[in-house]
Order: C-alpha cells, then structure tokens, then sequence
C-alpha cells in the first residue's frame, strides 16, 4: 500500500568533551530508513556529524576534511554549556557537529515532513539541544502526544501550515486543515510547554480574489488561538489551475511569478 508521507529521520549532534569520527555511522536509523522505504515511505536525512557538509567546510576554512586513508579525522565543534552533573570536571565541553545555523540551513532545503523521527536519546540523555521547523508543520501530525514529545526533545522554533481562516479558500487551497484542526493543534502545543512566540503559522497573502478583511481576519484567529501570525507570498506553480487564475486575475502575461510582478 504506498503511504504518502514524507518523513525526517535526523542524526543528532554529539555533546561531550570530546568525539572523533572513527568512521563511525548511524547504523540502527539507516536500517529503519531501509525498512521504511520498503514500506513506501518517502525519507528525508539529515546528519548532523557530517564532516563533509560544504558550509562547515566553508567555518573550517578547508575544502576537505582533514583525514586519513581511513576516513576518520576530527568533527567541528563549538563549546556549550556544560550540564549540571558535570560542571566540576575542568573540561571543556562541546556540541560536535553542525552548527545551529548550518542544521537550519539543510531543513530548508528538503520537503516538509509530515513526521519527525528523533531518536530517542536526545530525551533520554536530556541532551541541550534546540531544533527547529522551519517549513511548516502539518497540523494534523500534531496531538497531544507529538506535542509532548517535541518539546521535551528541544524543539524550539515551530511553523504550521495555516494559509487562511476562510473555509472556502481553505477548501479551494486543497483542504488541508480546518480552523478548528489548527486550534486544537495549538492547544496541544501550548499544553506541552511552549509559548506563543514560538509557535509560528503561516498566512498566504496575494491568492487570486483574495480581499484585506480575510487576511486582517486570519491573522486575528491565529492571535486568538494562541500561535504567532507569520505573513508569506502565494507563488502558483506553472501549469496549475491557480496559475491560470492568478494571471487573468492580476492581467499578467508570459512567465511571470505573481507576487513579484
């Protein structure tokens, strides 16, 4: 049966005083990978303690990774804070692997998720991590479980897909979340833990026939159920019916991306 759904497996940083990469891989997250694409499963892959991603290669100053015939050699690093148990050990202690920036960076570049697959040590070893979702969350992913989860691994920066409180543009968009889908959806994550500055949603403005009242009024819900309003362009995809009426509504001709015309 082929599953829709587009899922993220992560690699996570190392937290220590200090790591070398003995060639080592996350061995136990690619053997699920391999059984969730048997399975159908479209999988997305980020890995943390790649030495070889291009903008730590750029930090380093280095077009390489400094290794042997081997492949090992030393992972880029950055101090943190050191936990509470182990404030007296007179030792540097750091975060290996790429850097927040850099990890934010590769989540943009890759299809929103419908799931995030964490292991589970990044709760267990209550490791200080922060994660973040840029690309807009499904909100039907989110329970009240899921909330949980996500705020005791460190997620910190959430976005969901919202588009518009109009039930009619909602329908018209591909009906992808209800208003009260999304409420519920907050609900849960404000039970979790996390504040309202922290929960993003996104609003679609420039959409064929669409009028200021229903942003004005779409930005008022999202405030109402605790999320924080975030503003995005409506680009039409070539070749789609919103295409064809985005350029008779705006009057544009040839190739053309309506919100830059």
């Amino acid at each position: 049966m082929k599953r829709n759904y587009n899922l993220l497996l992560v690699n996570p940083w190392i937290y220590d005083f200090t790591a070398y990469d003995f060639w080592s891989k996350p061995l136990g997250l690619l053997y699920i990978a391999s059984i969730l694409i048997e399975q159908d499963y479209k999988i997305s892959y980020i890995d943390c303690m790649d030495r070889y991603n291009r903008e730590i290669l750029k930090l380093q100053n280095r077009e390489l990774p400094q290794k042997d015939e081997f492949g090992r050699g030393p992972f880029y690093k950055e101090e943190v804070k050191k936990p509470e148990v182990l404030k007296n050990i007179p030792r540097r202690f750091s975060r290996y692997g790429l850097t927040e920036d850099v990890f934010i960076n590769e989540l943009t570049k890759i299809s929103s998720p419908q799931a995030v697959l964490i292991l589970e040590g990044l709760i267990h070893k209550k490791l200080a991590v922060r994660l973040h979702t840029p690309n807009g969350i499904h909100v039907l992913m989110i329970n009240e479980k899921i909330a949980l989860k996500m705020y005791q691994a460190g997620v910190k920066t959430i976005r969901l897909g919202f588009e518009t409180v109009d039930p009619r543009l909602q329908s018209e968009t591909g009906g992808k979340v209800t208003n009260l889908e999304f409420k519920k959806a907050v609900d849960y994550l404000l039970k979790a833990g996390f504040k309202t500055s922290q929960i993003g949603a996104y609003i679609l403005i420039g959409l064929p026939g669409q009028n200021l009242q229903e942003i004005i009024d779409s930005i008022r819900f999202v405030i109402d159920c605790g999320a924080h309003p975030r503003l995005v362009k409506f680009s039409a995809i070539p070749g789609t019916k919103i295409w064809s009426e985005a350029k008779s509504h705006f009057n544009l001709e040839g190739e053309v991306d309506p919100p830059f015309s």
